[in-house]
């Protein structure tokens, strides 16, 4: 948990499947809480979130060809095999359009980067970093993928 706070209606008002279509950012994060803050204040700098708190939602919508975000964001804490998860998003989104968040009880950051990602952020995390960084990578992409 980072540690911040979000009420339980916030989720449910999040859409749980994420949905077909066009966005600049794919968010997945298993913890609630925090999926539903970050995309609360990515929603708030203008930008287009889609949220999800499983893999298997993101990646059948990205496999179908029915999802194309600009980037992704990826919570590794609480998701289920987080190698396997990085292995198989490397195979739908290009990796340098992705952001990894990671800490204790998930990969390690070199390991992350063995994987080929190079933009990982380990916690304690600063949610301004998080939201900057993002902010960061959609303006190193220029179109959807």
């Amino acid at each position: 948990m980072w540690g911040w706070r979000c009420s339980r209606v916030q989720e449910v008002q999040e859409v749980q499947e994420v949905h077909a279509g066009t966005c600049d950012v794919l968010l997945v994060a298993a913890e609630w809480r925090a999926r539903a803050l970050l995309r609360a204040l990515l929603i708030d700098k203008g930008i287009d979130v889609r949220a999800c708190d499983r893999w298997v939602h993101a990646r059948r919508r990205l496999a179908e060809g029915r999802l194309h975000p600009r980037a992704a964001v990826v919570d590794l804490i609480g998701l289920h095999d987080p190698e396997d998860t990085l292995r198989t998003l490397a195979q739908l989104v290009p990796s340098e359009r992705v952001m990894v968040l990671t800490g204790s009880g998930a990969l390690p950051v070199g390991a992350i980067e063995r994987l080929g990602y190079s933009t990982v952020l380990a916690r304690p995390l600063m949610l301004r970093e998080v939201v900057a960084k993002t902010i960061e990578l959609l303006e190193r992409t220029t179109r959807t993928f």
